[in-house]
């Protein structure tokens, strides 16, 4: 991956260009990221999460109810099991002991 391909697959800067081609280049080699389609996959889905190499970092500051709408399987109530909770003969409820 040289700049200028690069800067022609994202439309991003020469210096963005840069400094980002030889670190793609390492990493698609270290992780077997080879063929031109599997390249174009990538460089796509980096394009649309980085703004074209716009922005390299994540706002860490969501709601509570935007986690909840993107991460719904994460966010419902565990089951009393889950919870590690477990019913006694007494009726009175505890945490379960877990032995290694």
């Amino acid at each position: 991956m040289n700049s200028n391909t690069l800067m022609e697959a994202l439309g991003c800067s020469q210096a963005a260009a840069d400094l980002y081609a030889p670190i793609l280049t390492k990493y698609f080699a270290q992780y077997g990221i080879d063929s031109v389609q599997d390249q174009a996959d990538f460089l796509g889905q980096i394009a649309v999460e980085t703004g074209d190499l716009r922005s390299i970092s994540e706002n860490p500051m969501y709601s509570e109810a935007r986690l909840a709408s993107v991460f719904k399987s994460e966010f419902r109530e565990p089951s009393p099991a889950e919870a590690g909770m477990s019913q006694f003969a007494d009726g009175k409820r505890g945490r379960t002991t877990i032995s290694r």
